[in-house]
């Protein structure tokens, strides 16, 4: 069976986020997160990007072995269609969705840097689960709220893993 050009796409994301991966595991994280390669005991602040990069990297090389696989005609190509018979492509209104949440991420790290952990994420989960079609408020301000404040108190109390805090008060 002959590629086609998702299965093709599919194989270069796979090959791109395993890179991504292996650059940070083997470069960026020793390079530019202090502390990351430190022989003190207990976690490192390396440690999370390091689960966090090879993840990446299994994940990219899991997705490109199946495309591969398809390529060679081993395995069929599973045709992908929408639940409502549309067809499935990255258009325009895709690139303005990625756009958005590349600024809501800036944002969110300038927001870390003047408000600290919780504030910044709440305001992020909320925004993304509304942008992306969540409509429910009150389990949308839930999620917002409680998720930021369960990890906080989990990386703090239980990992001991310092967050920013909110500058003007000291909770």
């Amino acid at each position: 069976m002959k590629a086609d050009s998702v299965t093709k796409s599919t194989f270069a994301s796979g090959v791109v986020l395993a890179a991504f991966g292996a650059a940070a595991i083997f470069w960026i994280i020793p390079t530019y997160v202090t502390g990351a390669n430190s022989d003190r005991g207990g976690l490192t602040p390396g440690f999370m990007p390091r689960v966090a990069a090879w993840c990446m990297v299994v994940i990219g090389c899991v997705v490109a072995m199946n495309a591969f696989r398809v390529i060679l005609g081993k395995i069929p190509a599973i045709a992908e269609e929408s639940e409502e018979n549309e067809i499935l492509a990255f258009g325009r209104n895709e690139v303005t969705d990625s756009i958005i949440i590349m600024l809501l991420s800036a944002a969110y790290v300038f927001g870390l840097i003047k408000l600290g952990f919780l504030v910044p994420s709440a305001i992020i989960i909320g925004a993304v689960m509304y942008c992306t079609g969540y409509r429910k408020i009150i389990p949308l301000v839930a999620i917002s709220i409680g998720f930021p404040a369960l990890l906080e108190f989990l990386l703090w109390n239980v990992l001991n893993v310092p967050l920013p805090e909110f500058p003007l008060i000291n909770f």
